[in-house]
């Protein structure tokens, strides 16, 4: 009779370890994530993430799965003063600000370099300028985008570095 309930409390204990263990579609427990057989799964969900062209999917995907395993904080496209043009890219521009910054915050993660995730970031931005004016006649205001994303870039390159 002992070992009847010692296997059957390991069955218990087994298939609620298997539960937290294999909810992939699900988000892990805390304590599911600093299991060993988990970790690759959020390095490889942060590596996917910070490469990731904006509007894609992964980002909300992984952050629903991996709410607390990756730091998903941001502060946006933060400037350090208000100007209406500024601010119309600045707004813009979200998506690959939040996109940069988890770059930068999981940069140990994702295994990436700085100048990865800067690169990233230039790349979105020039995408989102040619999605927002993709006619012919919108050509003078994709520019105008071009020349903003080059200052935002610059901007991170040359300032951004205490973040990383």
């Amino acid at each position: 009779m002992k070992k009847i309930l010692s296997t059957t409390a390991l069955a218990l204990v087994m298939s609620v370890g298997a539960g937290v263990m294999s909810a992939d579609a699900a988000a892990p427990s805390p304590d599911a994530v600093a299991a060993p057989d988990v970790r690759p799964k959020i390095q490889t969900a942060a590596r996917i993430v910070t490469m990731e062209r904006v509007y894609g999917s992964y980002y909300r995907i992984y952050k629903e799965r991996y709410p607390q395993a990756l730091d998903w904080n941001n502060n946006g496209c933060s400037v350090p003063f208000s100007v209406p043009i500024i601010d119309h890219y600045k707004n813009l521009f979200q998506k690959s600000c939040d996109r940069h910054d988890f770059g930068y915050r999981n940069h140990g993660k994702s295994g990436y370099d700085r100048s990865s995730v800067d690169s990233r970031f230039y790349s979105n931005m020039r995408y989102q300028c040619v999605v927002v004016y993709d006619d012919w006649y919108d050509l003078p205001a994709r520019g105008l985008c071009y020349s903003a994303a080059d200052k935002f870039y610059n901007a991170v390159r040359l300032f951004g570095g205490g973040s990383w």
